[in-house]
């Protein structure tokens, strides 16, 4: 059997590499990166400032049916990625994304979400569980002092406007949740359930 000589076997290894690099190209036109892009993430505290002034922006919950009926954000509709696949969205509006434990909005993120899309619309960090647990549930330190006043009573007042209700603990490390920066956050890694069900009378 004839052996390649060493420029036969360079020249086979450039090809390879030429090819591989042609299918990357075409599977990732943005760059191989694009894959993992983080979207622009939206806080709790901002979303539910933006529904209380009534921006206008389009809510979308991706989780299934009953669990929107049992719990959803105010304004959202309800809507599967199959549905979004199958029939798209209409460029020129504002979406806000969520889902429970965040793999449905990375799913969409990276595989679902046209470009036009992309640029106009954000991702709710922490979905559906953490509008529950940080703004309509929130646990909040008893003394707040300096610039965390702000925010807490900010927190506070959007609390009591959706009809939450926050609680009070002496030790609490709850508004270290609201100074995390959004801009450089990667995709939540949280699995969560159980029944989200409002709180009193």
């Amino acid at each position: 059997m004839k052996q390649l000589t060493l420029n036969q076997k360079l020249a086979a290894m450039a090809f390879l590499l030429a090819v591989a690099s042609l299918v990357v190209a075409l599977a990732f036109p943005n760059g191989p990166k694009s894959v993992s892009q983080e979207p622009r993430f939206v806080s709790v505290v901002t979303l539910a400032e933006q529904i209380k002034n009534r921006e206008p922006l389009v809510l979308i919950d991706l989780r299934e049916p009953d669990l929107f009926e049992e719990f959803h954000l105010p304004t959202a509709v309800n809507m599967s990625l199959n549905e979004i696949q199958e029939k798209g969205l209409p460029e020129g509006k504002t979406y806000v994304f969520y889902s429970g434990d965040d793999l449905l909005t990375r799913h969409l993120w990276i595989i679902s979400l046209p470009q036009a899309i992309k640029k106009r619309s954000s991702i709710l960090y922490g979905g559906v569980h953490d509008w529950y647990n940080y703004l309509l549930y929130p646990t909040l330190p008893l003394e707040i002092r300096g610039e965390d006043s702000l925010m807490a009573e900010k927190v506070e007042a959007l609390t009591r406007f959706y009809g939450g209700q926050a609680e009070f603990e002496k030790d609490s490390t709850g508004l270290a949740y609201y100074s995390k920066d959004l801009s450089k956050a990667s995709w939540p890694v949280v699995k969560r359930v159980g029944k989200l069900v409002r709180k009193g009378c």
